[in-house]
């Protein structure tokens, strides 16, 4: 049975950006240097854009964005573990895809992309995208909240393509395979947001 490595590591990472600054989405811009396998998962995981020389807050972004669903939708300590988790599994498996030497969870180097489209603008927007379809799988009633800030990004969350060559469909793919698995976990978490749900039907407080 497949499992997601990177699900107890995403939750501290969530934690990390809270406690130790930033936290950095998906990599450097060209990769240049070769790493070891056993070390890649932990390297700072962001984006070095080496054409402008900075790096931004692109995952932070995600996770203020992930967080406030969370506020909004009152969720109890497990689900919200759950659902960051699962979010951060999505980017890191986008991130993956522009990684010499990272695998992604649930679809291995299928996605690797070659040397000249290792760029940080590429990383940037799977990344994104790959965040952006998860977090409306786990809150669709949030939606409105992840549009917003995918047009505060440039980019068009209406975009569906699913082509291996192109980083928002690089995005979406790394991301259904990781919602297309279903662990205990993942389907915990849906019966919980079901009850939630339900309870809060029944109190008058969601329609």
């Amino acid at each position: 049975m497949r499992q997601v490595p990177v699900a107890v590591f995403a939750v501290f990472l969530s934690a990390a950006s809270s406690s130790n600054g930033p936290v950095w989405a998906g990599t450097s811009g060209e990769d240049q240097q070769p790493r070891s396998p056993k070390r890649a998962l932990f390297q700072r995981v962001g984006v070095h854009d080496r054409e402008s020389g900075r790096r931004d807050s692109l995952v932070l972004q995600w996770n203020e964005v992930v967080l406030e669903a969370m506020r909004r939708s009152t969720l109890g300590p497990p689900i919200v573990a759950r659902a960051l988790a699962i979010v951060h599994t999505c980017i890191y498996d986008a991130w993956a895809a522009y990684d010499p030497v990272a695998r992604g969870t649930q679809l291995g180097v299928s996605l690797r992309q070659p040397r000249h489209e290792r760029k940080a603008r590429h990383k940037r927007e799977a990344v994104s995208f790959a965040a952006y379809r998860a977090l409306v799988d786990l809150f669709p009633a949030q939606q409105a909240l992840f549009d917003d800030l995918m047009a505060r990004l440039g980019y068009d969350p209406l975009d569906t393509n699913t082509e291996a060559m192109t980083p928002a469909g690089i995005g979406s793919l790394a991301c259904a395979a990781v919602l297309a698995w279903q662990p205990p976990t993942r389907r915990a978490f849906h019966a919980g947001m079901a009850a939630f749900i339900s309870e809060q039907r029944s109190r008058g407080g969601v329609s």
